[in-house]
């Protein structure tokens, strides 16, 4: 009785799909069973699969071919065109070993014995080798041509690849994107109007996090950042989009967002700090217009649970603060000793942090010495040492500020205490004297935050204590006005549109 085989090609990549490699492979296996005198049953191809993994396609249904009509002989090129993993090639062989099925090559000599099996085992381990160095190969490949200037992925939004791993301008979309880059640094245009006006002509899904990421992005100048450990930012041997003084206006506005949100909230300092007693979420904040035109500050539930003027949200605030005065003078006169533990903490972090900078400074001063040795040996330009060079240094003066911050003075500390206790005896005076941003600071720091419930009364947080409270519950000192550890009063049934119109 002939023997019935099946056969089984793979190639890796789409070039090779579309050269002569799959039928050259058939061929050849094709040859072998003739010369062996098995009958082909099925032939398998597995275009442009990768062979570190066993979920490929053609490989299942030839498995499963297996199982149901149970081969004599599974016929393969080479073994790496099975598996170029050891362990799935070895467990490969077990399944067909079980079916009674024998696994040969037609280019590599495989008996069907004991020293068969060792072939086999070390032919699926130089397989597995020869991948992971090609890897190594490829990975290395694509670290020199970045180090270089070149650029080795998709190119990103505004860019096509182009030939010699460079970009070129997508003649389509980087003019909206040196358009946007341009009216971002002008601050002509916040975030949320830039994704309205400009998703209609990129072809990303604009959405915040994605401008972000692209604002962000240093390939928009010129300037390519690399994972190689020897470099930070090169110069690309290609031309951006945008100039490199655009690009670092744009970070700087970037980092500046938030004090325009603190202009934004000017009227709301306490937005963020008090949470809705109903749903549990943070209150938000906006100004309505009233019937006259004048505009009012309102904090509101995006639930809709409730909604209170701002002008009530302040009055509270005064009778809490007024309270305060006579309130904190009992535990400032504890401060200054429970200042002492604290500090002892204080002493230890900026011990971690100095040593945590101590060691920083010795990686950035290896890396260094590395594009040193590049410069020395020519593989590096001169240019391009200067400008790592630089980088380098400004990152070491960095890390030597974060040391020097970890040293901890015990009469600068002193000092500020006191400061600090001349300040909490007159909590309103400071509050009223305070800009919006500041107003939120101060009462996070001593009070935490607030939560509401029924809006006639605020409350203090028992999950979100400040720093103060918190040194008022080591010492077992309670007040009337504050609610103790056990929790808080259990909140009164409130309706959505009842709350609306009792705060309204």
């Amino acid at each position: 009785m002939t023997p019935a085989a099946i056969i089984y090609t793979r190639v890796s990549s789409a070039e090779q799909v579309q050269g002569t490699s799959l039928d050259t492979q058939e061929m050849d296996c094709a040859a072998y069973c003739k010369r062996k005198g098995y009958a082909v049953a099925a032939i398998f191809r597995e275009a442009g699969e990768s062979a570190k993994t066993t979920d490929r396609p053609q490989l299942q249904a030839a498995l499963k071919f297996c199982k149901e009509k149970k081969p004599q002989k599974f016929v393969v090129w080479k073994l790496d065109r099975l598996s170029r993993n050891t362990l799935d090639g070895l467990q490969i062989q077990a399944q067909l070993s079980a079916l009674g099925i024998h696994l040969e090559s037609a280019t590599e000599s495989i008996e069907a014995s004991e020293s068969g099996e060792l072939v086999s085992t070390i032919l699926l381990a130089v397989a597995q080798l020869d991948n992971k160095q090609r890897a190594k190969r490829v990975t290395r490949g694509l670290q020199a041509t970045s180090a270089l200037g070149g650029w080795t992925h998709k190119a990103p939004t505004g860019f096509l690849n182009a030939p010699n791993a460079t970009l070129k301008p997508d003649p389509k979309t980087a003019p909206h994107i040196k358009n946007l880059f341009e009216q971002i640094a002008s601050r002509s245009i916040g975030t949320t109007e830039a994704i309205e006006h400009f998703k209609k002509y990129l072809p990303c899904k604009l959405q915040k996090s994605v401008l972000y990421k692209m604002l962000r992005n240093p390939i928009y100048c010129g300037i390519i950042k690399t994972k190689n450990t020897s470099f930070l930012e090169v110069k690309a041997k290609f031309n951006g989009i945008i100039s490199e003084q655009t690009f670092y206006q744009v970070q700087n506005v970037i980092k500046q967002k938030h004090m325009i949100i603190q202009k934004i909230n000017t009227g709301l300092p306490l937005r963020g700090l008090i949470y809705c007693k109903v749903c549990g979420r943070m209150l938000t904040g906006g100004m309505v217009t009233g019937r006259g035109g004048k505009k009012y500050a309102h904090y509101f539930c995006s639930s809709k649970c409730v909604k209170i003027s701002g002008m009530k949200v302040e009055k509270e605030i005064q009778r809490i603060l007024s309270e305060s005065e006579t309130m904190l003078i009992r535990p400032l006169s504890h401060l200054r000793t429970l200042a002492v533990d604290f500090l002892r903490n204080d002493i230890d972090t900026g011990r971690d942090t100095r040593n945590a900078a101590q060691r920083e400074i010795a990686a950035l001063q290896r890396k260094q010495d590395k594009l040193t040795d590049g410069w020395l040996s020519e593989t590096l330009d001169n240019a391009t040492y200067k400008t790592q060079s630089a980088i380098i240094s400004q990152q070491i003066s960095i890390q030597q500020e974060i040391y020097q911050s970890g040293i901890m003075d015990l009469n600068h500390f002193q000092r500020v205490l006191e400061q600090t206790i001349e300040i909490l005896k007159e909590p309103l005076s400071i509050y009223n004297a305070a800009d919006s941003s500041k107003k939120a600071l101060f009462l996070e720091s001593i009070f935490g935050r607030f939560e509401c419930c029924e809006w006639s009364n605020l409350h203090f947080s028992n999950r979100h204590k400040g720093n103060l409270i918190n040194i008022l519950h080591q010492e077992s000192i309670t007040y009337s006005t504050m609610v103790g550890d056990s929790g808080l009063e259990p909140p009164t049934p409130c309706m959505s549109s009842k709350c609306s119109n009792q705060l309204s």
